[in-house]
């Protein structure tokens, strides 16, 4: 009698569609899986310890057996159904956030081999709420903007807080991942506004809204919502330098105050100045900043000591900022 060469085995599966009698043959798929979020488009993480269950196709009935990947998603299976038009690889992963991944493969249609002989299985995310994605690029040049902060609200009027550095009504808030991307999961049916900041740059806030639905999200479906930063203009800005008249000297420590009023500017050598809407000391050029500065009409005075002097005022002729294009107004003031 020949030696077989194989080994096939039938088995009576008492859940299986017309309680048919399946036949097992040695059959080894070495195999990896992987973790890819194709909502938020992320990759690469291995699901350690995910099942591998070998079912049928049109899923019937139970699956048939399965098989536990190790701590790096390999697995390697023994025996196969012969039918493999009929069956399938159900592989499943649960996230320590409780989140399930799951792919389904015909075997007749398995991933190719790598060098190493080992085949590639992905697994992607199962939601059973809504979602809402938020996808950030900068507006001129395309790029992701990333680690934003991203807040959610389902409140407008909250949301009108989110720049704020305690926002109200916070329902859930994530930064952008390296692809510009925010993911917010498990939803519930209703209107939303999402807004977003990074340092002193901010969105606006847009609304959005999730539709009741009996079915899981589908990726195909997923109408990202887009946010960039609003552009901020840049401000006016007004320098003044103070020196002694005499030596060209710049004057370090002088008090420089911003009046919109010549009066109120004539105020300077008075015991208490009035009027001033803004007071700056100079540095050791000499220099004070007013930034920003609103088009119009401006007075700076200036009050410091000088040797064998203790106040010495002194002002400046009017100043203008024009309307238009941000500007950088410069002028001096010289103390005798």
């Amino acid at each position: 009698m020949k030696t077989m060469h194989y080994l096939m085995i039938s088995l009576l599966l008492i859940g299986c569609k017309n309680d048919t009698l399946r036949e097992y043959v040695a059959d080894e798929i070495k195999g990896q899986v992987f973790i890819e979020n194709n909502f938020a488009e992320s990759t690469g993480a291995t699901a350690s310890q995910a099942i591998v269950y070998v079912a049928n196709t049109d899923q019937t009935s139970k699956f048939l057996y399965s098989i536990a990947a190790d701590k790096d998603g390999l697995f390697t299976t023994t025996y196969l159904p012969s039918d493999k038009a009929t069956s399938c690889l159900l592989i499943r992963y649960t996230a320590a956030d409780g989140l399930v991944y799951e792919k389904i493969y015909p075997l007749n249609q398995l991933p190719e081999p790598n060098s190493r002989g080992i085949r590639d299985f992905v697994v992607n995310p199962v939601y059973t709420k809504g979602i809402i994605r938020v996808d950030m690029n900068e507006p001129t040049t395309g790029k992701p903007i990333v680690d934003a902060s991203v807040l959610l609200f389902t409140n407008p009027s909250q949301a009108n807080s989110f720049s704020d550095t305690t926002p109200q009504g916070v329902v859930s808030q994530s930064v952008t991942s390296a692809k510009g991307i925010v993911l917010f999961t498990n939803l519930d049916a209703g209107s939303y506004w999402v807004g977003a900041k990074l340092g002193d740059r901010h969105s606006a806030i847009e609304s959005t809204t999730v539709q009741a639905t009996t079915a899981p999200p589908n990726v195909k479906d997923l109408k990202p919502l887009s946010l960039s930063f609003l552009t901020v203009p840049t401000p006016n800005e007004l320098i003044i330098t103070v020196l002694e008249k005499k030596t060209n000297i710049p004057l370090a420590g002088f008090q420089a105050y911003l009046f919109v009023n010549a009066n109120q500017a004539a105020t300077i050598g008075d015991e208490t100045v009035s009027g001033s809407i803004k007071n700056v000391s100079t540095n050791q050029s000499g220099k004070v900043s007013f930034k920003p500065i609103d088009p119009g009409t401006y007075y700076v005075g200036v009050v410091g000591a000088l040797p064998g002097r203790k106040k010495v005022p002194a002002i400046s002729g009017v100043i203008t900022i024009p309307k238009g294009n941000a500007v950088v107004q410069s002028d001096t003031i010289q103390v005798e």
